[in-house]
């Protein structure tokens, strides 16, 4: 097989799990809008922020629970099974279950039991102590559950990701609110949705690797190869502080507008910095499968295609966030207008900021999955370390003056300094960029048709109203779309990547074909 055949079907790979997930993902992130907008609508700006600093608090819990291992499992799945060591894949998984579910446990009774002093201490509101407590019972089970969608990777299945993680559980979560919103309670409802939630999507997913992937419970496989666990403790343990790091730099906004403000603040921020992290939505498509694939070249030793596969999957997440985080720096008043309601619109320049965040996030391409297929867990530890250090930093320096808006540059600065960093290693780990002349004629084509729609609407319309949006968003995508591929800025693997997902989805755009061929 040739390079460029060899390439081909890896972008092949990559491409299918991209089209499934990214149809999957555009049905989750509508769903997960409609919760967050229910949340929003339902419960004022001050019980919604006490809901998601407690969430918080849950989330950063959970990462040290997780211990790292939802990677692990996702890397060396593949590997042993590569192997036909059925053996050290059940070890795998069943270690790494085992290991997170009493780590969290812990980690529950300790939140349950310092509830008080968190919320009367340190947040200086008495009303987050029930708060934590209910969610210290979903813990374990939140916890657990980030590692399924790990095991559902390793084995390279797309589909009961996006069924349980995506679509089950959004659609369990809204089912149940609503539910308990009818019988009267507000935010003790959204709480309970969460767990019913949880736990009923983690029973279901478990069910799914045990009947349709891989027998982890009562099977006559044995596991008796510690060395397993160790190999696999070692790969992982790094990426706690990596992961850590993660949330801490996307978290540390709310837990320090929590202790310097009021979780009506926080209720205000989140509403902007929930819809700004849809600029990323497209990354998890290609990520499902990207770093098993990258991890079988790279241990291949083809860095060329290795390279170019980083090179074209950066290329369409840059081609598919661009006109989003524009057109959510244009009309975010519009767009928290019309999503949350007068009383968040202050959260309108959070949205702004935190997107650039976010798109230059998305514009570095996969550098955290590149650099695990490579085994740079240490340099993910650091960059991610450093990103975090940043965002604490600044954040305590700039909430106290400057409140929301400054918690978002806060955060926003240590997003871009750690993916800056991130593809700076990757650059010199492999001596390669994903970049060249076509981002600038992207770029260009974005810019240019946005101006020319707002200057449009500025001569006519004085004051747009909010739902106009959802007319001019779609016209604003197809155009530039229809630019891009009419100026040739799509290249062969490009193209390719295009007509994989059509093929795997169903989805056929035909008048796109004339541009291509």
């Amino acid at each position: 097989m040739t390079n460029t055949e060899e390439l081909d079907k890896s972008l092949k790979a990559v491409a299918k799990g991209a089209g499934i997930i990214f149809v999957g993902m555009v049905v989750g992130k509508v769903l997960g809008m409609v919760n967050t907008i229910l949340l929003a609508r339902f419960l004022e700006p001050s019980k919604y922020g006490l809901f998601f600093l407690g969430f918080t608090i849950v989330e950063i819990l959970a990462i040290i629970g997780v211990f790292g291992l939802a990677s692990g499992v996702t890397r060396f799945i593949p590997y042993h099974h590569a192997k036909s060591r059925d053996d050290k894949v059940k070890s795998t998984i069943q270690f790494s279950l085992k290991f997170s579910l009493i780590l969290s446990v812990i980690l529950a009774i300790v939140l349950f039991l310092l509830s008080d002093q968190i919320a009367g201490l340190v947040f200086k509101d008495d009303r987050l102590k029930v708060v934590l407590q209910i969610f210290s019972i979903a813990l374990p089970f939140y916890t657990i559950s980030q590692i399924t969608p790990s095991i559902f990777r390793g084995f390279g299945n797309a589909k009961y990701r996006v069924l349980t993680q995506e679509i089950m559980l959004r659609v369990i979560k809204i089912s149940a609110f609503i539910l308990f919103v009818s019988f009267g309670y507000l935010l003790y409802g959204a709480l309970a949705a969460f767990i019913v939630g949880t736990i009923v999507t983690l029973s279901i997913s478990l069910y799914l690797v045990q009947k349709k992937l891989f027998p982890i419970f009562g099977s006559n496989i044995k596991t008796k190869d510690a060395s397993v666990d160790r190999e696999l403790l070692s790969f992982s343990w790094p990426l706690v502080i990596g992961s850590f790091s993660y949330i801490f730099y996307t978290q540390t906004d709310r837990l320090l507008l929590g202790f310097f403000k009021t979780s009506e603040d926080i209720g205000i921020y989140t509403s902007g910095s929930q819809i700004s992290q849809l600029v990323t939505f497209i990354l998890p498509s290609f990520a499902f499968l990207f770093l098993p694939v990258m991890s079988e070249l790279y241990s291949e030793k083809k860095i060329q295609d290795f390279s170019y596969l980083y090179k074209s999957t950066t290329r369409w997440v840059f081609l598919i966030t661009l006109p989003l985080f524009l057109f959510f720096v244009f009309f975010s008043k519009e767009i928290i207008l019309l999503l949350f309601g007068s009383s968040y619109v202050s959260g309108a320049t959070v949205l702004m900021i935190l997107s650039l965040a976010f798109f230059v996030n998305a514009s570095v391409g996969l550098t955290w999955d590149t650099l695990l297929a490579m085994d740079k867990t240490k340099f993910v530890m650091i960059t991610q370390g450093t990103g975090a250090v940043t965002n604490i930093a600044l954040n305590v320096l700039l909430i106290p003056p400057f409140g929301i808006e400054g918690a978002a540059i806060g955060t926003a600065c240590g997003i871009i300094i750690m993916n800056i960093m991130q593809l700076v290693v990757v650059h010199h780990s492999i001596g390669f960029h994903p970049y060249d002349r076509q981002y600038l004629k992207i770029s260009a084509i974005a810019i240019s048709i946005i101006f020319l729609i707002t200057t449009a609407l500025g001569l006519f319309i004085e004051q747009i109203p909010c739902w106009f949006i959802l007319i001019i968003f779609p016209i604003y995508f197809v155009l530039y779309m229809a630019f891009v591929i009419k100026s040739k800025c799509l290249q062969h693997e490009d193209v390719m990547i295009l007509k994989t997902i059509q093929e795997k989805t169903g989805i056929r755009l035909k008048f796109l074909d004339r541009f291509f061929d």
